[in-house]
């Protein structure tokens, strides 16, 4: 629902009482480690997110055998930090190591593999590489959804693609088919209005949309 501060404490909370009862070095102990972690990166903070994820993946790699699914989930958020501190490089090698280990053929790994092909996306945009991050995402997007991820993840892929094909010079209605889908899921909920605003903001961009979008009005916040 993208309440982080709420998230953050509640992840923090279960961390400490896992690790009060269990030590420093337990799986379970580390999981919420990872979550704070995420929860860290999606608020900003993302020299502590780094720092957090950096122990969690050493404890991983301490106790997990290299296929499992829970280290492969911490690596994908891990290469999501990275790219986030524009260290594309690093990202993109985590992300491929998550490819390697979480295959698409199990369902229980698609959405990881899913998210992990994401960032490889993203990163290919930030270099220019506009055919290969739209056919990279595409299958991010289909690993997603057929994995059940939320669709607020959901939605930030389709963004993304849409961006990818504006900038290939695709066709306008497939961009903004894309932009309309993710900006219908932002508005679901209130705790999207930044992220509502921003692709709001970003279509409207577009000669054909604000024709339409003057036709009719939407107001600010619209839950449904």
């Amino acid at each position: 629902q993208n309440r982080l501060a709420e998230a953050l404490v509640e992840f923090e909370h279960a961390a400490r009482i896992k690790t009060a009862l269990w030590g420093t070095d337990n799986l379970d102990a580390a999981r919420s480690e990872g979550n704070v972690a995420l929860v860290l990166a999606k608020l900003g903070r993302l020299d502590q997110a780094l720092a957090q994820s950096q122990r969690v993946l050493g404890v991983y790699a301490k106790w997990i055998p290299e296929d499992a699914y829970w280290r492969a989930t911490s690596l994908d958020n891990h290469s999501y930090i990275l790219w986030r501190l524009g260290r594309l490089q690093e990202a993109e090698g985590v992300a491929q190591e998550v490819l390697r280990m979480a295959s698409p053929a199990q369902h229980a790994t698609r959405r990881t593999t899913g998210n992990a092909m994401r960032t490889l996306g993203l990163i290919a945009m930030e270099r220019r590489l506009f055919p290969s991050a739209i056919e990279t995402l595409e299958r991010a997007l289909e690993l997603q959804q057929d994995g059940g991820e939320s669709p607020f993840e959901v939605a930030e892929t389709k963004f993304a693609l849409a961006r990818g094909f504006e900038a290939a010079g695709a066709d306008r209605r497939r961009v903004e088919q894309l932009a309309d889908e993710a900006l219908t899921t932002f508005s679901s909920a209130t705790t999207f209005a930044a992220k509502r605003q921003e692709v709001a903001t970003w279509l409207d961009r577009h000669p054909r949309r604000r024709a339409v979008s003057s036709s009719r009005k939407v107001g600010p916040t619209e839950d449904r």
